[in-house]
């Protein structure tokens, strides 16, 4: 009687633990999966704008756009600064910067260099989600012009620093995406044009647009006067002058009536 009820405790045990078993191992396997796509959803003003506010931090934080690399390749190498502190501090900062002779292994140019293919990799990656989830809404549509902009400042950065460098267009996936052949400056040039083109388009005439708090984000006037200035550095004097023409023409800027009492006021 005894071996009776013990066999049929077993037996109703496995017909539990069977399907509890399958169960375990659907549910595991449902879960245990790569990410999918971002959808529509995620992007409205989610993961899309999410990005873009990124790069704002990127221009913020990196050193190769505000601490001493940016100093090194736009002020000493000018020659309207000097390497302050002691004749020997610093001595790769003459020999680099004030002669053109840069080494492959020294941290400012690294820096530099780094940091501006870091936002443009930032930049491709918004621009692709909102072409693989074809975002038509217009605060979608801003961020793209946001991330055009952002693409366009880095080349003519690294246009103004290096004279032909690799053109990513894409995301980086794997890393044998980023090894690229340097692009004729031309090419780098074209390349700026039409992102500052669709910045221009895409972007706001006023950073009103965005609401409030967001003062000083990226408007129409911005793109063009940095179109404006690419083309200054190409000496296609008529571009510049049509493209400074226009940002006069939107009423959205205007000079100060007194910069020095400005200056001491801020």
């Amino acid at each position: 009687m005894i071996d009776m009820k013990r066999n049929k405790i077993i037996k109703w045990s496995l017909l539990i633990a069977i399907p509890l078993t399958l169960g375990l191992a659907g549910c595991q396997k449902f879960l245990d999966r790569k990410p999918l796509k971002s959808t529509l959803e995620d992007l409205n003003q989610g993961s899309l704008e999410a990005r873009i506010l990124g790069m704002y931090n990127i221009m913020r934080t990196y050193g190769g756009f505000n601490t001493l690399p940016w100093i090194d390749f736009h002020s000493i190498r000018g020659d309207d600064a000097e390497k302050g502190s002691d004749r020997n501090d610093g001595a790769e900062v003459n020999a680099e910067f004030e002669t053109f002779q840069y080494t492959k292994d020294d941290w400012a140019p690294n820096t530099y260099w780094n940091d501006h293919y870091a936002l443009i990799n930032a930049a491709n990656e918004a621009v692709d989600e909102s072409v693989d989830n074809n975002v038509t809404d217009e605060p979608s549509l801003r961020n793209v012009g946001e991330a055009c902009f952002f693409r366009a400042y880095a080349y003519f950065e690294l246009a103004k620093t290096y004279g032909d460098v690799p053109l990513n267009k894409h995301r980086i996936v794997n890393p044998e995406d980023a090894i690229k052949e340097k692009s004729p400056i031309a090419d780098v040039y074209a390349y700026i044009d039409s992102n500052l083109q669709v910045a221009s388009i895409l972007l706001p005439q006023s950073f009103e647009a965005y609401g409030s708090g967001y003062e000083g984000r990226l408007t129409s006037g911005a793109a063009k006067t940095l179109w404006a200035q690419t083309k200054l550095f190409r000496q296609d004097w008529g571009g510049v002058v049509t493209l400074c023409n226009d940002v006069i023409a939107s009423g959205q800027y205007s000079l100060l009536p007194n910069f020095q009492i400005y200056g001491e006021r801020d």
